[in-house]
């Protein structure tokens, strides 16, 4: 991350670096149990499903001869490789995807509906044929021990407004699935441009709405200070813009993270979130957990905004592919 002596706002520092959000409208089409944090799972079966329609050698990613030409690889097994100017063995590589699950700790019923939500960032949002495809393709398959299928009854896309069009009706009795239109990505710096005008306000409504694990010092942060989610901001937006843009992210990070320092916790009601994973990789089951709840922060926040509009879009923290890091935000009058 470069440091400037002139100030350049974020907006500029963002380019053209593009999101393209989605949700996938479901209905479940056998009983269909969700583990307590179910984004895990999902991000799972996404990956298999993703792997055996896209890659054609059947070798792991490592030993492929093109894996700059695979979606399965750029999405799911991003190579240090495409790291520019950062030190690659210091960061675990951000895919360029997050998902936002469906609410877990229940058993979805046949005829059940529900919602997944997923944003492709960067040059990932051109791999959105794929990641439709292979929804399709999970639907088909089922999820869990017992395969429960379920369908896609239709996608949308939103804009910088939140507005969402359907863009994908799914399969009706025997009418196949058909794209209505084009998904429109559109450029981060728009909500970055949005917070630069809100530079008077004095105190923001910070939700963690999945669990999100933020390190500060090398240890996990239960109860985290405004300077902890933005320095993990700037560094996770630094390493997107560097593996799936033009990076690096030149603004003045020492100057940001002060003014988070400067902030202090006016209250919050923040609870440990811990729940459990199966990982096929390691063949064992993990415990993983965040920090969920609200907490209120005043200070020089206004400066702050363009960053914190961001975050909602990209999430925070460990593990966003799996939804974790979810955050939604409130600037308080």
């Amino acid at each position: 991350m470069t440091l400037q002596l002139e100030h350049q706002p974020l907006s500029n520092a963002l380019g053209d670096f593009a999101i393209l959000p989605l949700r996938f409208e479901l209905e479940a089409l056998d009983p269909l149990p969700l583990q307590s944090f179910a984004g895990s799972a999902f991000r799972g079966l996404l990956g298999h499903v993703l792997k055996t329609v896209a890659c054609y050698q059947g070798k792991a990613c490592a030993n492929c001869s093109c894996p700059q030409r695979c979606a399965y690889a750029y999405l799911f097994e991003t190579q240090a490789s495409l790291l520019k100017g950062v030190n690659r063995g210091s960061e675990e590589v951000p895919r360029p995807f997050v998902l936002q699950p469906p609410r877990g700790g229940r058993v979805l019923q046949p005829g059940e509906p529900f919602a997944l939500g997923a944003t492709l960032l960067g040059n990932g949002t051109e791999y959105m044929p794929y990641f439709l495809h292979a929804m399709e393709e999970m639907a088909r398959r089922g999820a869990g021990q017992r395969a429960a299928r379920f369908r896609v009854k239709q996608a949308l896309y939103s804009d910088p407004n939140g507005h969402e069009t359907v863009f994908y009706q799914g399969q009706r009795g025997t009418l196949p699935g058909r794209v209505q239109r084009d998904p429109l990505a559109w450029p981060l710096s728009t909500l970055a441009e949005r917070g630069e005008k809100l530079t008077g306000a004095r105190r923001v409504d910070l939700e963690f709405k999945t669990p999100t694990r933020l390190v500060f010092q090398g240890k996990p942060v239960r109860r985290p200070p405004l300077h902890v989610v933005v320095r993990a901001l700037l560094r996770r937006l630094d390493l997107l813009l560097n593996v799936h843009g033009q990076g690096p992210l030149e603004v003045d990070y020492r100057e940001l993270v002060h003014l988070a320092t400067q902030c202090r916790f006016e209250g919050d009601m923040l609870r440990w979130f811990d729940f459990e994973r199966y990982s096929n990789r390691q063949e064992r089951k993990q415990q993983m957990g965040g920090v969920v709840g609200r907490a209120i922060y005043s200070g020089r926040v206004g400066n702050l905004m363009p960053l914190l509009l961001c975050a909602p879009s990209i999430q925070v923290g460990k593990a966003t592919t799996f939804g974790m890091g979810q955050l939604g935000l409130t600037v308080i009058p």
